[in-house]
């Protein structure tokens, strides 16, 4: 797929989220909404404890808002048990962190596949898409080693296949390029916003970078508890 179809896979609606402290409530999302179609990105900017971690957990089903609701390809996921939702993440949702966090003991291939292990599926369908996807992030000759036999980029490049392993419709990067030197940070952004396309996928993308949330389909900036820029706000 080479660019969006029109469908909303991902929608926030009137999100609230607060936490109590000593000192009083803080309320840190107020009635923020957003909407990401199929093989979209949106970059996500703020400064630091402006709530980019809350809002991804929250679009991630890994927290339940105080108001509002999210929605996974038109489902609204706080109606489901914590058992459903957390089946349904592992089958809709791929996340890339900062670290790439690959089990040291597991080569490459074992840490792509993993993702389908996770979700009770690691049949031979799933075994020949983690070879093809390292093929897709240019290790099909890694992978049988092992991280500590490989480079940071070459880790979060695997860690990237992991996350696209279960076909997503949703995924969620949070500074992946964070650990990266400059060169590497722009292969690896290039090569997932590539794969979104091809995979259809809907990409929200936490980063400082002004750079690449430029080369997002939309940059919002949360402050204050909403987003905007990028028609963040509906």
């Amino acid at each position: 797929m080479s660019e969006t179809d029109g469908r909303t896979v991902l929608a926030a609606e009137a999100l609230g989220k607060g936490y109590p402290l000593p000192s009083g409530w803080l309320q840190v999302l107020e009635n923020l909404s957003l909407r990401i179609g199929a093989g979209e990105a949106v970059s996500i900017r703020g400064e630091s404890g402006s709530g980019k971690s809350t809002l991804l957990h929250l679009l991630a089903g890994l927290e339940e808002p105080d108001r509002g609701e999210v929605l996974w390809e038109g489902e609204a996921i706080g109606r489901w048990s914590a058992a459903r939702r957390a089946r349904e993440r592992g089958r809709r949702v791929g996340m890339v962190f900062q670290a790439p966090h690959l089990l040291p003991e597991l080569t490459a291939w074992e840490n792509v596949l993993l993702a389908a292990r996770i979700a009770g599926r690691a049949d031979r369908s799933a075994r020949d898409r983690a070879a093809e996807l390292l093929e897709r992030v240019g290790l099909g000759d890694r992978g049988r080693q092992r991280p500590a036999q490989m480079s940071g980029g070459e880790r979060q490049r695997v860690a990237v296949a992991r996350a696209l392993l279960n076909r997503p419709a949703l995924l969620f990067a949070d500074e992946p390029t964070g650990n990266l030197d400059e060169s590497t940070a722009d292969a690896v952004f290039a090569l997932l916003r590539q794969l979104v396309l091809e995979e259809g996928a809907a990409l929200v993308l936490v980063t400082h970078s002004e750079r690449f949330a430029g080369r997002c389909d939309r940059s919002c900036h949360l402050e204050r508890g909403l987003l905007a820029g990028g028609n963040g706000v509906e």
